[in-house]
């Protein structure tokens, strides 16, 4: 089963035929090394006990807008749960780091601001709370008299262990590696026997990713794929301000978290000043590392916003302190976080009715029982998942299921009957002026003809094929 709306990068994988797929069942669906899978089995295995999606009792007949939102409803739910998590992770780390007072700014930053990406099942999302667990052991494996050797060590293992599951669900987050070997480091009375302890998990468990090409003989496949993601800035058609870069990724930030953006790098500032370099290690190296590879989305910053909610604590910390009455001092910083904290809910409220999903569920539930209508039809349906996960693994209806991406196989023959829903990723690959734009606008032309049915609103376009009998 595929996972619901987990988003990889712009929807798209790595092109290859289906003769050239694995004849074993690979642990991540779709093209098995577009990413390594742990955020798969870490998710499926939470769905999987609790049953979903079987236990909702879904229906393709009937009412199906109900069954679509409880579909969507899960998966939110628990994206929210590990959110709540990982504000409390933020906190625990602000206090060992630094003080209760940082960490109560961090965590109320952290809760009001970052929940625009927090609240999609990115693979991002899922790997934060593994980030923020090793730096918390890690921060806590300090050599102090009432820590026996035995639990350093055991937390020093534990910070290798969730760094290496971390990485294991994405590659990007290894440039944290400097980060928490700089605190294992430095609490341990700069013990290089223990940092190298600390690194065997931190390699050994992401290798599991090569290791398992190399096995089935797909190591030269899973090159080609590691080195497709460092060079698929594929935009570079478009004007500057459309491409995928870091700079544009921050901006983008900028217009959905205003305040964490600005007091987070204003933060960052505050602490170079103040050669704070656990803050330093956390943002920096990576934030070089996403400038170095190109290819940049508002989500891929997800790892750096605990140090961006942190560092705005310590500046408003730092601004607080400059000032001698101790009443202005105490309650300035309650003072900020409060507006802060206002100004953030109505913020997350105005995108949260803009970005409605109402229509999302409305457009998949039509969809849904069109195919469920037609199921005899064979139909081959254009998407992407956000719109055809529910058909093609919960109900298992209609035929053929693609992404509007022909370096995935987009092959359609031209008297077959397609359904397709445009969206904006959708819009986005059509207009590309590249061989992957002109091969789906041929696609698209040769079944957006006369006699289909076209439903339309604000966002989306879906084309019904005419069905004869």
């Amino acid at each position: 089963m595929q996972f619901p709306d987990v988003r990889y990068e712009d929807g798209t994988y790595i092109g290859r035929s289906l003769a050239m797929q694995p004849s074993v069942s690979p642990p991540q669906e779709g093209i098995p090394h577009d990413h390594p899978f742990f955020g798969q089995i870490f998710l499926g295995s939470i769905l999987g006990l609790i049953g979903y999606p079987n236990s909702l009792n879904p229906s393709a007949e009937g009412d199906v807008i109900h069954s679509v939102k409880m579909l969507w409803l899960v998966p939110k739910i628990i994206i929210g749960i590990i959110g709540v998590i990982d504000t409390f992770l933020v906190f625990k780390i602000s206090e060992r780091r630094y003080n209760t007072k940082v960490a109560f700014i961090a965590a109320v930053i952290f809760a009001v601001t970052t929940n625009i990406f927090l609240r999609t099942v990115f693979l991002e999302s899922l790997q934060l709370p593994f980030l923020l667990v090793s730096i918390l052991f890690a921060v806590y494996s300090k050599n102090r008299k009432n820590n026996s050797s035995r639990r350093i060590l055991s937390m020093t293992l534990l910070s290798g262990i969730f760094l290496g599951l971390a990485i294991f669900t994405k590659i990007p987050v290894l440039m944290m590696i400097p980060l928490v070997a700089f605190v294992i480091f430095t609490n341990n009375k700069r013990d290089l026997k223990m940092v190298t302890f600390w690194l065997i998990p931190v390699i050994l468990i992401p290798l599991c990713w090569p290791a398992y090409a190399l096995v089935y003989g797909e190591f030269g496949d899973w090159w080609d794929a590691v080195y497709w993601q460092t060079h698929r800035q594929s935009t570079s058609v478009l004007r500057y301000d459309n491409q995928l870069t870091l700079i544009n990724a921050i901006g983008s930030n900028l217009l959905k978290m205003p305040i964490l953006a600005v007091l987070g790098f204003v933060g960052l500032a505050f602490v170079a000043i103040k050669k704070d370099y656990f803050l330093l290690l956390w943002t920096i190296p990576f934030l070089i590392f996403l400038y170095l590879i190109g290819f940049v989305r508002d989500f891929h910053l997800i790892p750096i916003l605990p140090a961006l909610c942190i560092s705005a604590a310590r500046f408003i910390e730092g601004v607080s302190d400059k000032f001698d009455n101790r009443i202005i001092r105490d309650l300035l910083p309650f003072s900020i976080i409060s507006a802060i904290a206002i100004f953030g809910l109505i913020n997350f409220s105005i995108i949260l009715d803009k970005y409605n999903n109402q229509d999302t569920f409305l457009e998949t539930a039509l969809v849904t029982r069109y195919l469920q209508d037609n199921k005899n039809y064979n139909l081959t349906m254009i998407s992407t998942p956000v719109y055809s996960w529910i058909p093609k693994y919960v109900f298992h209806i209609g035929g053929e299921y693609l992404v509007p991406d022909p370096a995935n196989g987009l092959e359609v023959s031209p008297t077959a009957s397609v359904l397709m829903v445009v969206d904006r990723i959708f819009r986005f690959a059509l207009s590309g002026d590249d061989t992957i734009g002109e091969q789906l606008r041929k696609v698209y032309e040769e079944h957006n003809k006369n006699g289909t049915i076209v439903v339309e609103d604000s966002r989306n376009i879906i084309i019904f094929p005419h069905l004869r009998p």
